[in-house]
């Protein structure tokens, strides 16, 4: 469900009509689901998108989560090849990759914290950062009463981090619906629990 609304998001960001992930190894099945989830969400949005995946596969497990060139390598293959919407996932490989997306100014969804404030100006890019487990929802539902936009999330793990002041009101309220349609199950991401 987490890289299902990124994916979303992303969709709606998009330009150019080709958006990216950078991925930490797809060997492990929870990385696999958010960043399938990620290509799900945006066809739930628009299926003519191009979604491109880049997975680590083929590098070092002494590695693992802690690989910021190939993740900045990476995204910047992605943007080379049309991208506009980076998503990133996988600790240090994922943060190589907001760089990347920093460097030429184009948008960013980070993942597992609030990578625009961790990373400060080098997570410059970042307009949001989807979060997980309990501590996102109290975050989040904090956020909405603040901003006088509660959305019952009531048993949501999931949330993002506030949203860059650009994006639309209009765009937060349908992420917000489909946060709630996610949780409420009456939209489903049809990723399976382990990769094929």
């Amino acid at each position: 469900q987490m890289g299902f609304i990124a994916g979303a998001l992303a969709a709606h960001l998009t330009q150019t009509r080709i958006i990216g992930a950078v991925c930490e190894t797809s060997g492990i099945d929870a990385m696999w689901r958010y960043c399938e989830g990620f290509r799900a969400g945006a066809g739930h949005v628009d299926k003519s998108v191009e979604v491109l995946v880049a997975y680590r596969d083929d590098g070092s497990r002494d590695k693992l989560f802690i690989d910021p060139d190939w993740g900045f390598e990476n995204a910047q293959g992605l943007i080379d090849d049309g991208a506009d919407v980076l998503f990133a996932a996988g600790g240090e490989t994922a943060a190589g990759a907001l760089r990347a997306a920093a460097d030429v100014k184009i948008s960013a969804i980070g993942a597992e914290r609030d990578q625009r404030a961790a990373l400060a100006e080098e997570g410059s890019s970042v307009v949001t950062s989807i979060l997980g487990r309990a501590s996102s929802t109290v975050e989040g539902l904090l956020r909405r009463i603040k901003e006088g936009n509660l959305v019952d999330a009531e048993g949501s793990l999931i949330g993002y981090a506030p949203f860059e002041a650009f994006v639309p009101k209009s765009l937060v309220v349908e992420m917000d619906q489909i946060l709630l349609g996610l949780t409420n199950g009456d939209i489903k991401t049809n990723v399976t629990r382990e990769k094929p």
